[in-house]
């Protein structure tokens, strides 16, 4: 058992300083998308067709919402719902390109999402009257607001299928939202290489010990 636990320690370890390794060398992998295949412009206006209200922010054209509870922005919200059409068009300047995005959660942003804390979610479009908030407790509530607006900067590598690689904002912002996160990389590097000293460290211990 403890000379399992030492190789156990000793592969934590392993993995822990080559992903260290990696990431201090290459950095996190986020940049800006360039190419052939890029389109690069705002979000277009949909001709004849009407925005969606939403209960926080503007009027968008595809996006998501989430509901948790005020007072937190955690992950495990407990309630969520895409609202829209993923098909906008983009207009680089030039010309108008149709693009179908991804999910929301799979975009990137030089922006925060919209959000707001509520205390009541009557009237609200497309949260008044939904199930499940009562597994949230008494409010407020944080209204989450994921979505593109006409107008909005936009960078996303065209697909066959729908867009990759989906930026908001413009280039700039992108790069140096960009810059901020490698900046970050630092912390997480450091504790992922003192953790793989550790786990490398109790592997040799403990395989020594049972050698002696």
């Amino acid at each position: 058992m403890k000379r399992a636990f030492a190789v156990l320690a000793l592969l934590v370890g392993a993995s822990f300083g080559y992903v260290a390794v990696r990431v201090g060398l290459q950095g996190t992998g986020a940049q800006a998308p360039v190419g052939v295949d890029v389109l690069e412009g705002r979000v277009a206006a949909p001709q004849g067709a009407e925005l969606i209200d939403s209960p926080v922010g503007e009027p968008f054209l595809y996006g998501e919402i989430r509901l948790t509870k005020g007072g937190s922005r955690a992950v495990d919200t407990s309630w969520r719902s895409v609202v829209g059409s993923p098909t906008i068009e983009i207009d680089t300047g030039g010309r108008r390109m149709p693009v179908r995005l991804p999910h929301p959660e799979r975009w990137r942003s030089a922006a925060p999402p919209t959000f707001e804390e509520v205390r009541s979610l009557e009237g609200l479009p497309h949260v008044d009257g939904v199930d499940g908030v009562d597994r949230l407790g008494p409010p407020p509530y944080l209204l989450i607001v994921t979505a593109v607006r006409p107008g909005d900067a936009i960078i996303a590598r065209a697909g066959a299928d729908e867009a990759r690689d989906v930026h908001l904002g413009t280039r700039e912002e992108i790069e140096a939202w960009v810059v901020a996160h490698e900046r970050g990389r630092w912390p997480i590097v450091g504790l992922m290489g003192l953790m793989a000293i550790v786990s490398l460290g109790l592997g040799v211990r403990g395989l020594g010990g049972k050698s002696a």
